[in-house]
């Protein structure tokens, strides 16, 4: 009898265990899709940034002879 209890109770933790790693595979899924969509919306903000950037450093077309300041960096100091 013993045996057959052990063996109840193995079973049991098996199907626990099983349910455990089911739930948590769907919640590592939903994870997986809102890091896909996080990673979209970082894409559409880099290429507006890049946009705007590249807007910024072009001269206008009013004043041919004005050129575009391209931010630079202050230099470190030694």
């Amino acid at each position: 009898m013993a045996i057959t209890d052990r063996l109840w109770d193995t079973l049991g933790k098996v199907i626990k265990m099983n349910d455990r790693v089911e739930t948590l595979s769907a919640t590592v899924d939903s994870q997986q899709r809102r890091i896909q969509v996080l990673a979209d919306r970082i894409i559409r903000l880099e290429a507006i940034a890049e946009l705007a950037f590249a807007h910024v450093r072009t001269p206008a077309k009013s004043s041919p002879t004005r050129r575009a300041r391209t931010p630079r960096l202050p230099r470190p100091k030694a």
